[in-house]
């Protein structure tokens, strides 16, 4: 396990026990964090960031975008 996938579970389990739910938002989250596992990055990019953003498909959720 990296430092950020065991972040992502310490962050995902302090949010659920403040009563959170998370639906999306944990699979999002998941997927970031194995894009950057790929990369080998050890720390949270704007640079990287901005790249798993530019690949991710566009979702559209009703009422969001009117």
């Amino acid at each position: 396990m990296t430092n950020l996938r065991a972040a992502l579970d310490k962050y995902l389990s302090m949010r659920k026990g403040f009563g959170y739910k998370y639906e999306h938002q944990t699979r999002r989250l998941a997927d970031f964090v194995a894009f950057m596992e790929k990369r080998k990055a050890r720390s949270v990019t704007t640079k990287l960031a901005m790249e798993w953003q530019r690949c991710r498909p566009i979702v559209m959720h009703p009422g969001r975008c009117d």
